[in-house]
């Protein structure tokens, strides 16, 4: 029997068959063409005879049989071709040109495509070459990044990007967040195609360098960045276009929110703009992969033989300077750089990382969105005990390990008989061993016939963690804390604290007075917390005269204990203690942790030389207060301000944070000098605190970003707290950015090098910076009314703006301001015994004032910012947050049920973000219903956990 499809098959060639058959009409109609010489050279019709013909005898008839089939002629197929064109790609381009205004010459060449005319003599290339000044890059271009200035920069329309999600290309960032409501960038790749990701999804950076020399406009001054938009352009569905959504893919680019708003690129600024230079610099990473993969495997031969025994931090330039022939430990140091070389050199260390495990982590600056530096593992212990992991072994392991699964004793004697089974779990659930690749196969051959795990379908940290407990008597409640990057407890570290206790012991630090000091005699208030490890701050105030009062701020003075001055030169010069001062350079701050307190100085030098004291040398900062408008404003004399070296001899104890609050409620159980005094105080600081935001435009957060705060006691018990805004931490926190900002002031004006602090808000649309400014300025009204902050951005309205809220940095550029707290110079000097970017502007500040010289230049300040400051700035960050979210987490198990949540996300492949309202560590992913539909600062209750992975960091939720 015939199907139908062979009875169409049949009839179609029957059909085929008359029409070949039949000869082609004799029309009178029909021109002989010329013979050429050939006079029995066949007689044709004309294109349209054809035409019509084809189209009355073949196309009429096939449409008989099917009438659903639509067959058009060649005209109709050309005109419509024509008009898709004309719409979709000479249209728009020429739109987007007349929009960004470039230059007459450039616009003359594409005037043509404003008509439907202009499509036949429409070639991008052709147009290009016909212009001797507009031209691609050469292949003798040499593009340079200047190191120094783009990581001061934010992420902007122009630059190229590597992404998470294509990790092996290039692609340029085109537009900025447009929606409060949904942060993405917009990114195009070298093929166009648009892709939608937060800045998070950024691991390199090249900075945009579109110039009006070599492209005929400027990015940075066209209407392009009035717009916040380089390339995009939407447009919106027709209601035909939306009911065949269905029917057909959009192929001009990917759907972002709305899915009858289509994106895409023009095609003129894909070629001119978008796709040349991630291609150009693409292609020239990929020619120099090879010769980087060799360097820098002979770099790591090189750097691990330094320290044999301890994982340190290499940062970036040291490497391209190595790559490029230049000695880095030479005095010349380069920071300009072809960015090839910079994608080269990332793709190859990331390489090592996964396949020959000889880098850790990248310390990455969420500021500039930039590896600043990378950890390099100097052993061979891991890379040995992976490579021993054969299948014999492990199968050992497992039927050791079900044998005794009932003998507890002899489960933890199986680390000393599988040493490397138990490293590799270490090094594991520690994050020291960052291949997926390597990792995931040996867990899958470890757990898959393990007796007590086979019911486990998620091979996690978590797990791999409870096995170690098992097998390990040696296995910590927070393996976190073996982490390479933090290097806790290296060999190195361990000879340090040595080092420590013997300074700590040392006669010649104790406290004597110096007779060429000034004494210091009114009461000098050091308001912190009872269990404060270092003291190193107090304030004093003094009434002048009339509406005037002297602020003191006195700050602990170490480095007065390592600087002697060049009798001869009268040179400043380091000379004392320099192997704990190199200590600290190198730990750069005090390390906090829940659980792990590490000091920067040795604790017993911090107790002799802080302000816990009765008595002690300081650095005080004073500036002039004057009251004005009734007492309802200040303005803060900055003529005046000044510091010197002291011995303060007056020093009252029993001032915390909560003794303050009760005396600055009313409390008379107090000195009424001492009530006076910081009653003034606080009058001050609450007055310094409303011209920030007034007048200096500063970012003032609500309650609720400091709840669910770690802290584990002395039998390490887990305790949660909220820090919470009071008069006495407003007291402290306002004088101290006030001492931090003169000081700033004072080392700008005067050209010395220094370590600032910055502060850049993102580039975001103008809708979207508007409401956000819109935010402040409520808070800036009500303290205008009010003369108080009767309104601050709760926590429902940050999270709305928190991913566009940027991070601070430490740089040494003096002109780059700290916008979060509305300072135009911001250097931080008031703790020298956590910070060591304090210890640099202090020995800076008081070398300057007595001889007019320098300890150190720029470049030795930005060297030591580089390779220690910076890296290790990014790890503590980095660290304080997971070793709190591992242990807020440990809380948790499937099947809880989160009473309160926030979406923090708009849905993405049905999720959302969220974090918990009592606990800024409780955040993590809801996996949605397709019914479910929630915006950003929705409140959903009643969520149920279904995965937990604490020492990744890992939350899930449903509905």
């Amino acid at each position: 029997m015939l199907t139908y499809n062979d009875k169409f098959r049949n009839k179609s060639l029957s059909i085929f068959k008359r029409y070949r058959s039949k000869s082609i009409p004799k029309s009178k109609n029909i021109v002989i063409s010329n013979t050429l010489n050939n006079p029995k050279r066949p007689i044709l019709p004309t294109n349209n005879e054809l035409t019509n013909h084809i189209k009355q005898n073949f196309i009429d008839q096939v449409q008989l049989l099917d009438p659903s089939i639509q067959l058009k002629p060649l005209s109709q197929i050309k005109q419509e071709s024509e008009t898709k064109f004309y719409t979709s790609y000479l249209k728009p381009s020429y739109q987007w040109l007349s929009e960004n205004k470039l230059s007459s010459d450039l616009m003359s060449l594409f005037n043509s495509m404003n008509t439907m005319s202009g499509i036949h003599s429409f070639t991008i290339n052709q147009l290009f070459g016909k212009k001797k000044d507009i031209q691609w890059v050469q292949e003798t271009s040499h593009f340079q990044i200047d190191w120094n200035d783009f990581m001061s920069t934010n992420l902007s329309v122009g630059d190229i990007v590597c992404l998470r999600q294509y990790p092996d290309q290039l692609a340029m960032c085109v537009q900025l967040p447009n929606q409060i409501e949904d942060t993405r960038y917009t990114f195009a790749l070298v093929d166009g195609t648009l892709v939608f990701g937060f800045k998070s999804a950024v691991t390199l950076r090249l900075p945009s360098m579109f110039n009006e020399e070599e492209w005929g406009f400027n990015l940075h001054k066209s209407r392009l960045v009035k717009t916040n938009k380089l390339t995009l352009k939407s447009e919106t569905k027709t209601e035909t276009q939306k009911s065949n959504n269905k029917k057909r893919d959009n192929n001009l680019g990917y759907f972002k929110n709305d899915r009858n708003i289509s994106h895409f690129l023009p095609v003129i600024a894909k070629q001119l703009i978008s796709s040349y230079l991630p291609s150009y610099f693409n292609e020239k990473a990929w020619e120099l992969l090879p010769t980087v993969e060799r360097k820098l495997f002979q770099l790591h031969l090189e750097l691990r033989s330094i320290k044999k025994d301890t994982p340190w931090q290499v940062d970036l330039p040291y490497i391209l300077n190595y790559l490029t022939d230049n000695n880095p430990n030479s005095g010349k140091y380069n920071t300009k750089f072809d960015p090839s070389l910079i994608v080269a050199t990332f793709w190859s260390l990331r390489n090592q990382q996964e396949d020959k495990i000889l880098w850790g982590d990248f310390q990455f600056s969420n500021a500039s969105l930039n590896p600043v530096s990378i950890t390099i593992l100097p052993n061979d212990k891991l890379r040995r005990a992976i490579s021993s992991l054969n299948s014999h072994v492990i199968q050992d392991f497992v039927d050791d390990y079900n044998n005794n699964i009932t003998d507890k004793n002899e489960r933890t004697n199986l680390e000393q008989k599988y040493p490397n089974i138990a490293i590799f779990l270490k090094d594991y659930v520690a994050g020291n061993l960052i291949s997926e690749s390597i990792a995931g196969p040996l867990l899958c051959k470890i757990f898959k016939n393990l007796s007590s795990y086979r019911r486990e379908h998620n091979l996690s940290k978590d797990l791999a963690h409870k096995l170690l407990t098992e097998i390990s008597k040696s296995s910590s409640p927070n393996p976190l804390l073996k982490n390479h990057e933090l290097n806790l407890e290296s060999l190195e570290i361990k000879t340090d604290e040595k080092i420590f206790e013997f300074y700590g012991d040392f006669a010649e630090l104790e406290y004597k007075n110096e007779p060429s000091l000034p004494i210091f005699k009114d009461p000098i208030y050091c308001i912190d917390s009872i269990d404060a490890h270092e003291i190193d701050d107090g304030i004093s105030i003094k009434h002048k005269g009339g509406n005037i009062y002297t602020l003191s701020i006195h700050i602990a003075d170490p480095t007065s204990y390592f600087v002697d001055i060049d009798g001869n030169s009268n040179t400043p010069k380091l000379s004392n203690y320099t192997d704990i001062y190199t200590i600290a350079q190198n730990r750069s701050f005090t390390t906090y942790l829940p659980d792990k307190v590490q000091p920067m100085f040795p604790e017993l030098f911090v107790k002799q030389i802080d302000l816990g004291n009765k008595r002690a040398r300081t650095l005080g900062f004073k500036v002039d207060i004057e009251f004005i408008n009734n007492n309802k404003d200040i303005n803060v004399l900055r003529n005046t301000f000044d510091f010197q070296r002291y011995n303060a001899e007056n020093i009252p104890k029993g001032f915390t944070y909560e003794m303050v609050d009760k005396i600055l409620e009313g409390d008379k159980k107090v000195d009424p000098e001492h009530h006076k005094n910081l009653t003034k105080l606080y009058q001050i600081s609450n007055l310094l605190y409303k011209k920030r935001i007034i007048e200096d435009n500063a970012i003032i957060f609500g309650e609720g970003f400091n709840k669910g705060l770690v802290k584990l006691d002395s039998e390490s018990q887990i305790h949660f707290y909220d820090n919470k805004n009071t008069k006495s931490t407003t007291l402290v926190s306002e004088i101290m950015i006030l001492a931090n900002k003169l000081s700033g002031e004072y080392l700008a004006k005067n050209k010395i090098p220094a370590i600032f602090k910055s502060y850049k808000e993102l580039n975001v649309d103008p809708q979207v910076a508007a409401k956000y400014n819109n935010l402040k300025l409520q808070t800036k009204k009500s303290l205008e009314v009010t003369n108080r902050s009767t309104y601050l951005p709760s926590f429902q309205d940050i999270t709305k703006y928190m991913s566009i809220l940027n991070t601070s940095t430490f740089v040494c550029d003096p002109n780059l301001p700290h916008n979060m707290l509305g300072c135009k110079h911001y250097a931080t000097v008031t703790s020298p015994l956590r910070r060591f970017p304090d210890i640099i502007n202090h020995l800076q500040m008081c070398a300057f004032k007595q001889t007019k010289k320098f300890i150190f230049t720029e470049q030795e300040i930005r060297s030591v910012l580089q390779k220690n400051i910076l890296p290790r700035d990014i790890i503590l960050r980095k660290y304080s947050k997971k070793v709190s979210k591992y242990w807020t987490l440990k809380q948790y198990k499937v099947g809880d049920i989160l009473p309160s949540i926030m979406i923090t996300s708009l849905p993405v492949m049905n999720s959302s973000g969220f974090v918990c309202l009592y606990s800024q560590y409780a955040s993590g992913v809801l996996r949605l219903a397709p019914n479910h539909s929630f915006k950003v600062g929705d409140i959903v209750e009643n969520c149920k956990i279904t995965k937990v992975d604490a020492l990744d960091g890992v939350l899930e939720a449903s509905l």
